[in-house]
């Protein structure tokens, strides 16, 4: 049975390994990772990698690099001995064509500008900063980011706002506001906002029913616990 990506569950054919050698990542994946997210940690172990080596997946008989700090140091891009050096990946590589298809994958340009003029020469970007600055600058247009669970439950939770009324009413619901604008609008939908001016200085205080809220308007110190501080 073939051995597959433990990120992207393909057959693995080619591979990419830091100085901890696992070797259980296709190369593609580990290219994306270290290009688009500038992640150099292993998948594995999370140990970090100045550089990775890329080789044909053999299984037991997969070319090893025993030191990698045998490998040139501040090389640039292309043939370095008997290896190629992709700068944007910070790889090496044994095989030339492999060298070629991940420099080819990580050539950056925007296909707003080449779909305007598909005559014109495409434009190059040095790194994925470059290319967001351009759909931003020129076209009002963002790069969407994605994330695993984990990953996105630390983003939305720390991004975010959510409704604590919303959650003391029913613990799994969670819903999340880009901003406070949205989230002044979903208490005065479906709940009781103070619209005292120190409390909304606060941002917010909130109250589940309409009686709550009259029985706490105006404000008194002896009452803070039963309002709701988000």
């Amino acid at each position: 049975m073939d051995d597959t990506c433990v990120t992207c569950a393909e057959v693995l054919n080619w591979v990419a390994y830091g100085a901890c050698r696992h070797k259980d990542v296709y190369c593609t994946c580990v290219a994306r990772s270290r290009f688009i997210s500038h992640d150099r940690c292993c998948s594995i172990c999370k140990t970090p990698s100045n550089v990775v080596f890329v080789t044909k997946d053999l299984g037991e008989y997969t070319k090893r690099i025993g030191d990698f700090s045998v490998l040139p140091p501040d090389v640039e891009e292309g043939r370095v001995g008997n290896y190629w050096y992709h700068e944007g990946t910070q790889s090496f590589f044994d095989d030339s064509d492999h060298y070629k298809m991940i420099k080819a994958m990580c050539e950056l340009s925007c296909s707003v500008c080449d779909g305007i003029d598909k005559f014109r020469r495409k434009e190059k970007f040095k790194d994925i900063e470059e290319l967001k600055g351009n759909l931003f600058h020129k076209h009002k247009l963002f790069i969407i980011q994605f994330y695993g669970e984990s990953e996105l439950y630390t983003h939305m939770s720390t991004e975010h706002h959510t409704c604590r009324m919303c959650l003391r009413q029913d613990a799994g619901q969670y819903e999340y506001y880009k901003n406070f604008r949205d989230f002044e609008n979903h208490f005065h939908t479906y709940h009781f906002l103070c619209e005292d001016e120190e409390c909304l200085a606060k941002k917010f205080v909130v109250f589940l029913s309409e009686h709550e809220l009259k029985v706490n308007y105006p404000t008194d110190e002896n009452m803070h616990t039963q309002r709701s501080y988000v």
